[in-house]
């Protein structure tokens, strides 16, 4: 049971972390504060480009370390089952997952950077692009067609 509920913690965690990219859909979602999704920025045709360029660049490197980190939890969980890991053992695991994790947000903070520089002071205000870490880590970035 703590298994699956730390898979599907991590599933969450990463799925909520690629939000969206898309100019059209549905009225865009507002977050607190008022503030709204890339989506609903109204972005110019080369704001757009530029968007989706830094996407296909980021995203490779996103989803590597994303599987990188599930596998690792999921090794951590196992070594934490294991009556026979030792201390040592599971506390280097615990090492490797909190490198990954610190990796990957170390990653979606500098492509939110990046988007966020595509930008008009306007719309950087308006936009809620979140501290990675701190739930969906750049909304508005990632929507899948």
């Amino acid at each position: 049971m703590v298994r699956w509920s730390a898979v599907l913690c991590v599933l969450g965690v990463a799925a909520a972390a690629l939000p969206a990219v898309h100019a059209e859909g549905p009225s865009p979602r507002v977050g607190r504060g008022g503030c709204v999704e890339l989506e609903a920025l109204r972005l110019s045709e080369g704001q757009g480009t530029a968007v989706r360029e830094a996407e296909v660049r980021f995203r490779p490197a996103f989803d590597a370390l994303r599987n990188q980190l599930m596998a690792r939890r999921m090794e951590l969980e196992a070594l934490l089952r294991d009556p026979e890991a030792g201390r040592g053992e599971i506390r280097a695991k615990a090492a490797e997952v909190s490198d990954l994790r610190r990796r990957l947000e170390e990653t979606l903070l500098e492509h939110v950077l990046e988007v966020r520089a595509f930008l008009e002071p306007e719309q950087v205000r308006r936009w809620c692009a979140s501290a990675p870490g701190r739930g969906r880590g750049g909304p508005g970035l990632w929507r899948e067609r």
